[in-house]
Order: structure tokens, then sequence, then C-alpha cells
């Protein structure tokens, strides 16, 4: 960036022009990104982190509490950025339900950063798809913004490989294994040469009990992706 741009951004902060896009009142640093104030009430999971799921390790035995009691996951590494809840959970829920799709670069950013830290290779970023009927009832795909605006961070390809064959329920108020039932066979690759010997990072909003990230992953393991990692907002 140079200088007349950083003289811009900071008149734009000075006469609040570009506010908060969460708060809508604070002055974010440049057009959709957060607050100090908004930024200080998000919850980033601390380290270490488990690989399973992204969440907390609270054991020394290489997965969380959690994790411990779930089957090994397909993936081999997730990475999250926050705890579900209070900031985080207000900007997911606009950003899926309330038409919030500005929310996501204030997002993007730091997830990019959070993948490139690990270190691990990344070939490929795949949204986890919506059916069709909830992209026209919600008018977009939230994890497919948040992924191309990661992958342009990363300087990597994003790509829909994968797409809904049949639409499922909300998987809210459905347990695990109701949720592994309602998912099977929901996911088909869309071009297998695409994934096929490539390191796939599948991106979602939120990991809750993975079922629907597992699915997605053992879809694409199964059409010739060589590794698959998983990146969402947050962990709840």
């Amino acid at each position: 960036m140079n200088d007349w741009q950083h003289r811009l951004l900071r008149f734009a902060a000075y006469w609040n022009l570009f506010p908060c896009p969460l708060c809508g009142h604070g002055a974010g640093d440049g057009i959709n990104r957060f607050c100090d104030a908004c930024a200080a009430k998000m919850i980033p999971v601390k380290e270490p982190a488990c690989p399973a799921c992204g969440g907390f390790l609270d054991t020394i035995f290489g997965r969380c509490s959690h994790c411990q009691w779930e089957q090994p996951r397909p993936w081999l590494r997730a990475v999250a950025l926050y705890e579900y809840r209070g900031a985080v959970r207000d900007a997911v829920t606009r950003l899926k339900f309330h038409h919030a799709p500005h929310l996501i670069r204030g997002l993007a950013e730091p997830a990019a950063d959070a993948v490139r830290r690990t270190g691990e290779p990344v070939d490929l970023l795949v949204p986890v798809p919506l059916h069709w009927g909830r992209i026209w009832q919600r008018g977009y795909n939230q994890s497919e913004i948040f992924a191309r605006y990661c992958a342009a961070r990363l300087g990597v390809p994003c790509c829909r490989a994968l797409k809904r064959t049949r639409p499922t329920p909300h998987q809210l108020s459905l347990s695990r294994r109701e949720r592994l039932a309602n998912l099977k066979g929901a996911f088909a690759v869309v071009d297998p040469e695409k994934i096929k010997g490539r390191n796939v990072w599948i991106v979602d909003d939120v990991l809750t009990t993975g079922a629907t990230l597992s699915e997605c992953s053992r879809t694409l393991l199964q059409a010739g992706a060589k590794t698959t990692r998983v990146l969402v907002i947050a962990r709840a």
C-alpha cells in the first residue's frame, strides 16, 4: 500500500467513513474490517490447538478430550480461528441468516494468515457447498465467499470441487449420529481431475460435530485428493 492510500485510510478512519461492519460505529481499519472493540470480543482458540478439530488441546494425548471419544477424522489437520461464542457467534449468525456477506473480509484475512503459519501444504481451497435451494433462499454461499477471500490472500486457487447431490435438513437439532446419516452420500466431486493428487483445504464457517466436513473429506479423498485439511471461522 502506497503513501496516498495510507493517507486516504487515515482520513476515512478520522471521519468514520469505514465503520466497523459488526457494530456499525467504531472505525474499522479499512473497508469491512472490524474495529478494535469488536475484535477484542472475538475469542481466539487458545494454543496449543487440537489438530483434529481446531479447538483447544486440553490433553497430553495429541487430541482434545472431545476428539478422544470420536472416530479418527479423515483430514490431517483442522484450523479454527475463534471460539463460537460472543461477537463471533453474532457475526456468523448475521453472515448466514441476515444477508451480511460484508463481514467475511474481516474474518478471511486472519484465517489465511493462520493457514500460512501451519507451514502445511495448500494447493487448493474447496468450500463446503450449499444445495441450490438454500443458495436461492440466502443469496450466496458464505463458505464459498470466505474460501475465495482466503485463497486470494494465500495465492492459491479456490474451486467448487464439491456439489450437493440432494437437499439435507438443518443440522442444528440433530445428534452426531443423526448428522452422519443425514449427510451420507450428500456430496459428489464435480471434476476429479481438479483435485486429483492435490493437498486440499476444505473451508466452512463453523465446525460443530465435524459430520459435514467428514463427509466432504471422505468424498474428496475417494476421488483422488492427496490429503485434506480443514479451515473454519469457529469451533463450536
